[in-house]
């Protein structure tokens, strides 16, 4: 009986200790539940360059993304190289990415008159589809392989009932050639690669990084 009480408190210590560290590198995600239902399904239909990354800057190709979506105009590789609180390997954490978009919004301000600002949520997928029903990409964070620990952001920019629709800067992963996306997942096959459970990240899964216009 000591033994298994000892080897459950080691756990929850590890899961808290763990936690605690990935909140402080990754940053503390927002939870987004609601019972407002999305739509059946919904595409962002609006024109938008699908640029291919060079090297692990998958960061700053998504916020490039959203920024033109938005009328704000953005390259990749330059906002990569601008990226905050990247590691020694190049690799960008959620917050990274909020602390640019959130720059980079209040630079420039957007075509249409309006405020915006980046957050970085945790839902479950209803909420991710009333995120992007909103008309902005909401950009993923997701393996870039299945059974892999590589991770990747990625913008979605539209769901129906079969399929998630995204916008891959990522050569290999693209597999269609629609004018608004250029690879389209399975929905199961997105929830799985939408779960970032690792060991340095055991609690943390299902997060991405929506930006909202202010009131």
């Amino acid at each position: 009986m000591y033994y298994v009480i000892w080897l459950l408190a080691t756990m929850v210590e590890y899961l808290v200790i763990a936690t605690i560290l990935d909140c402080f590198w990754e940053g503390v995600p927002r939870f987004r539940w609601g019972r407002e239902k999305p739509p059946e399904e919904y595409l962002i239909r609006k024109e938008n360059r699908m640029d291919l990354q060079r090297g692990p800057s998958c960061s700053g190709y998504a916020a490039a993304y959203v920024l033109r979506n938005l009328g704000i105009p953005a390259l990749g590789e330059e906002l990569y190289q601008r990226m905050p609180s990247k590691t020694k390997k190049g690799a960008v954490h959620p917050k990274g990415l909020v602390r640019l978009l959130n720059r980079e919004l209040e630079k420039a301000g957007s075509s249409d008159g309006k405020r915006y600002r980046a957050e970085y949520c945790r839902g479950n997928l209803q909420q991710l589809k009333r995120e992007v029903s909103r008309g902005v990409p909401v950009i993923a964070y997701i393996k870039t392989y299945p059974g892999k620990r590589w991770l990747h952001f990625i913008p979605v920019v539209g769901y129906d009932g079969e399929y998630i629709y995204l916008a891959e800067s990522m050569e290999n992963n693209r597999n269609d050639r629609n004018l608004y996306y250029n690879r389209k997942v399975p929905v199961t096959e997105f929830q799985r690669l939408w779960n970032t459970v690792s060991w340095e990240m055991p609690l943390v899964r299902d997060t991405y990084i929506a930006v909202r216009s202010l009131p």
